[in-house]
């Protein structure tokens, strides 16, 4: 399965992704919810907060990345 690097701006939701720079760079996951926001903590830096399923489990998590941060997405879901 092959993938494309993008920056967290550019996820969607239904999107497989994997998140080389976290704790675990090897789980895929699938994302069900997407939100954007500014942090006041670290400037003018947009955040980015992603509910999502660990790909064939029902483990959910919730990530909040940088919006220059890489991302691995393997393949597009349907809108």
């Amino acid at each position: 399965m092959g993938y494309e690097i993008v920056r967290a701006e550019e996820i969607e939701r239904g999107d497989k992704i994997k998140l080389p720079s976290s704790d675990a760079p090897d789980v895929l996951w699938y994302v069900e919810e997407l939100h954007r926001s500014v942090s006041l903590l670290t400037g003018p830096r947009r955040l980015y907060t992603i509910t999502t399923r660990e790909h064939g489990t029902r483990a959910e998590a919730h990530l909040t990345i940088a919006h220059e941060e890489p991302v691995h997405r393997y393949s597009r879901g349907s809108k």
